[in-house]
Formats: structure tokens, C-alpha cells, sequence
């Protein structure tokens, strides 16, 4: 399995989830370093060049996209960084994969919804409202597109309020944690700067 996007706490977790399952795991990385213990390959995935040579090198069965990178891009370098890796990178993974037909696993994002009092379920159509959901919105296009053109197997997750060990201080539950264990007020109104 070769973990896409393996620096960051989703990937970093997909990755020892897969190990410990019995796959033998190579992660990539740009910024944030992968967790020890693995075959790590710094690449720049919307590089096609390299992100052919790394395919043919590693020769995945499964490859597993969780390149969503910031929560909230607020910055200019965030925001290119979700154009990136949404338009440039997951395409050039799956044009990698063409030959090879295996199975592509994407990790999208709940941001690739609209705010809602109703539930979202796989029924919710697509109102993404920000630039890491409508990057998000078209890398899982590209995902079905090609899965459609190819024939070959291809899953599109779109995990909600994931969290666990390794979580970034400033997401919700950790903030949630904090608030009960120091009694600090937790806000939960959103503001236009957050999107």
C-alpha cells in the first residue's frame, strides 16, 4: 500500500492501521514527516514525472490519497497547497495508476458539504462552500472518473470529526477536552474567516 499524504494525521494513522493489517506500507510526504517505521518517499505528487517514477518503484496494489492537507487553508500558501493537491497531484496519482489497475482509495473531506441542520448521508448532494471542500469536491471527481474510464476498483471516503492520538491541538475534540478539563468556554459559532 503506498499512503499518499503519509506526514499528515490521517495518513499517519492509515498507515499504521495498514501495517498492522498486514501491509507492507510505503507513505509520501511534502511537509509534515511521516511516522517512523516506514518506507518514506519525499515527492512532489503533482510532479508527473516523479509521481510515475515512485509508482513504478513501489508498484502498490492499493494507493490511499489523504492529501487534504489544513483543515481550514486561511492562508495564501494553504490555500494553493488545497489547489494542488485536489487538481494537480490526485489526477497525476491516478494517471500513475492506469496501467496497473488496482485499487485507488480517496480520502475526501466533509467540507465538500454544505453547512446543514439535516444529517448528510451518500444520498447529500455536494455543496461545498470552501476551498479545501471544492478542491476536495474535484479531486473525488477525478477519482470516479477514472475508476469509470478504467474499470478498475475505487473508494471514496469522505470522513466527518475524525480524531484520535496525534490530533492537532486546534481541532475540535482536543479543543472540546480542553474546555471540560480547564472549564475555558468552547464557542460554537463559526465565522467567514474559518472557510
Amino acid at each position: 500500500m503506498l499512503v499518499a499524504g503519509g506526514g499528515g494525521f490521517l495518513g499517519r494513522a492509515v498507515a499504521r492501521a495498514a501495517a498492522a493489517a498486514g501491509f507492507e506500507v510505503h507513505v509520501t510526504w511534502r511537509t509534515s514527516p511521516p511516522p517512523p517505521g516506514f518506507p518514506a518517499h519525499r515527492v512532489s505528487l503533482d510532479d508527473h514525472l516523479a509521481t510515475d517514477r515512485l509508482i513504478s518503484a513501489v508498484r502498490p496494489d492499493v494507493v490511499v490519497a489523504s492529501l487534504g492537507g489544513p483543515h481550514r487553508p486561511l492562508t495564501a500558501d494553504s490555500r494553493r497547497a488545497a489547489w494542488r493537491d485536489g487538481l494537480l497531484a490526485t489526477p497525476c496519482l491516478l494517471d500513475a495508476r492506469r496501467a496497473m489497475g488496482t485499487h485507488f482509495v480517496f480520502l475526501g473531506s466533509s467540507h465538500e458539504f454544505a453547512p446543514s441542520r439535516a444529517p448528510h448521508d451518500e444520498r447529500s448532494s455536494p455543496g461545498a462552500v470552501s476551498v479545501r471542500g471544492i478542491a476536495a469536491r474535484a479531486a473525488g471527481d477525478a477519482v470516479r472518473l477514472w475508476g469509470e474510464e478504467t474499470g478498475s476498483p475505487t473508494t471514496i471516503l469522505r470522513p466527518f470529526s475524525v480524531y484520535g492520538p496525534g490530533e492537532p491541538a486546534d481541532r475540535v475534540i482536543p479543543t472540546l477536552l480542553r474546555a471540560a478539563t480547564t472549564g475555558v468556554p468552547f464557542h460554537t459559532t463559526s465565522s467567514p474567516s474559518s472557510r
